[in-house]
């Protein structure tokens, strides 16, 4: 549910979110990534903004726009967090070579 109890949205192994208003007003929004598993899905701390994780890729949508904001390539990197409170900590990480 978005932080302004406004919209909601839904994913999972179908390669769908499906993103709805709470008033109930019309029916879902349906969008489509063929065989994508969407395991991951949170709504932007201020904003109606959710984003989503694709395989490698997390894409943010606007809700109120219908319309993708960014698509963006994790390819070359590991865990991703995005936090509701704005705050991160980041701790040191050191590659050794193999």
């Amino acid at each position: 549910m978005s932080s302004d109890r406004q919209w909601w949205a839904a994913a999972g192994q179908q390669g769908r979110v499906l993103i709805g208003s709470l008033a109930g007003t019309e029916n879902p929004q349906v969008l489509h990534y063929g065989s994508h598993w969407i395991d991951q899905l949170a709504w932007h701390p201020t904003l109606p903004w959710v984003a989503f994780s694709l395989g490698h890729h997390i894409q943010v949508w606007d809700v109120a726009q219908a319309d993708v904001i960014a698509t963006l390539d994790f390819e070359a990197s590991s865990v991703l967090l995005w936090l509701g409170n704005l705050r991160v900590t980041l701790w040191p990480l050191r590659v050794m070579a193999v």
